[in-house]
């Protein structure tokens, strides 16, 4: 956690002067915008929520937010400064920022903007092999821009986030689970060509979403009448079950105690670990999130123990899981079906969304439950230099090696002789250390 000490002090506005830019970065950075007016592009630190909420950037970020019906929870304003203390990252050498661009004629609006904070990556977690080393960069927030959507706009935003990583001598831009088929991929291709090399750092995978068409109960009628019965047989066969929808604050210490049981039991049983810290942190994330009536998380309780969890925000018409998670003791009980069954029933009764975000993967709730389908990963932007360049090397050679390995295994699992040993081909998505 970083020193408070180091945060910036209080002002009414936290905007840089042109003359400390980096030298890319001046007042000759405009473009045209459909109401016609040229677009600034100022840089404005993040300060601690001491110094910034009483800042004109915090009204105009605040403001920016709540037009853009696409913005994701994590831009607003008091979730980016509530995780700021707990970045993975070195917030002194690295400062977080955020990156406005702003019409000239009104330069306390702003079109659109881009917030970075810092992000310490491990090599194994890229696919790397033998020991491991840190890779130094900026995360961006929400994994997308905030505010217009014009690629002109979007364009300015990112040079500018771009020459901010290169101007403090940062390894990466980092940009998670991007749609390969959204403007912002098509963008972040073209960054190659400021000096920055790509490196998607997962493979791009399936992102599965429900539609709610209109009337929302013919959503149902997507499945066949077998497929129907059967989701009503498994949510029967599982016990004695209760869905309890957490949205309210004085829910949330207990609902945490249900998350921490099961996390509890899955790691014992050698699962893969929650994404979620289960600490004061991630208290504080639930609170804040009830306190803005966006909270909407589950718990399926079965026979007075909790069976499966589901950690999840509803924002306008659009409702994301943010992680899943079943113990397995009930296993073979189909819990991930039951309980996103039972989840989609509750959305569909109470404050109905337009679009459930699955989340990324593959799995069999995914499949079975979507009905749009996207695809998606998470796209590194490498700074070049001699020692980088080296570096990406070492990966793609560690990632050749995989696919030999991987196909080697498999090549020995399918001979005749060896079908009846059970070999891992290991090809699953690995996890960045913590």
């Amino acid at each position: 956690m970083p020193n408070t000490s180091q945060a910036p002090p209080p002002s009414s506005d936290t905007s840089r002067p042109v003359s400390r830019l980096p030298r890319y970065m001046t007042n000759s950075s405009v473009t045209e915008t459909p109401r016609g007016p040229e677009v600034n592009l100022m840089v404005e630190t993040l300060p601690l929520i001491e110094s910034v909420r009483f800042s004109d950037a915090y009204g105009r970020w605040l403001r920016l937010a709540g037009r853009d019906s696409s913005a994701r929870i994590e831009q607003h304003p008091d979730c980016v400064l509530r995780d700021l203390p707990y970045c993975d990252g070195d917030m002194v050498k690295l400062p977080p920022v955020a990156l406005f661009a702003n019409p000239s004629e009104s330069p306390r609006e702003s079109l659109a903007a881009g917030i970075l904070v810092p992000k310490d990556v491990s090599t194994n977690s890229l696919g790397g092999l033998g020991l491991p080393w840190k890779l130094r960069g900026y995360r961006v927030v929400g994994n997308s821009l905030l505010g217009w959507r014009g690629n002109d706009i979007q364009r300015l935003v990112l040079d500018a986030a771009l020459t901010w990583v290169d101007h403090h001598h940062a390894d990466f831009l980092l940009v998670e689970d991007v749609d390969q088929r959204s403007a912002l991929w098509s963008l972040l291709e073209a960054g190659c060509e400021r000096g920055f090399t790509w490196s998607p750092t997962s493979q791009i995978q399936p992102r599965f979403r429900v539609r709610f068409p209109v009337p929302v109960d013919d959503y149902w009628r997507k499945f066949s009448p077998k497929t129907q019965n059967t989701l009503r047989r498994k949510a029967k066969a599982i016990g004695r079950s209760r869905l309890v929808r957490v949205t309210e604050p004085d829910q949330v210490p207990e609902f945490l105690e249900y998350v921490q049981t099961v996390v509890q039991r899955s790691q014992s049983a050698g699962k893969m670990p929650s994404r979620v810290a289960r600490d004061q942190r991630e208290l504080q994330s639930c609170l804040l999130l009830a306190d803005h009536r966006w909270l909407r998380s589950y718990v399926l309780i079965v026979d007075g123990t909790p069976a499966a969890y589901v950690i999840g925000y509803q924002n306008r018409d659009g409702y994301r899981i943010k992680e899943l998670k079943c113990d397995p003791r009930f296993a073979d009980r189909s819990p991930e079906v039951v309980i996103v069954y039972r989840l989609l029933q509750d959305l569909i009764k109470h404050e109905t969304p337009q679009i459930v975000d699955l989340g990324w993967g593959n799995s069999d709730f995914q499949r079975l439950y979507g009905n749009e389908i996207g695809k998606s990963a998470d796209v590194l932007l490498v700074r070049q230099s001699r020692c980088l360049n080296f570096g990406l090397a070492y990966l793609r050679t560690c990632h050749v090696i995989r696919t030999i390995s991987r196909l080697v295994v498999e090549g020995i699992r399918d001979c005749e002789p060896f079908q009846h040993l059970h070999i891992d081909a290991g090809s699953g998505r690995p996890e960045e250390e913590e």
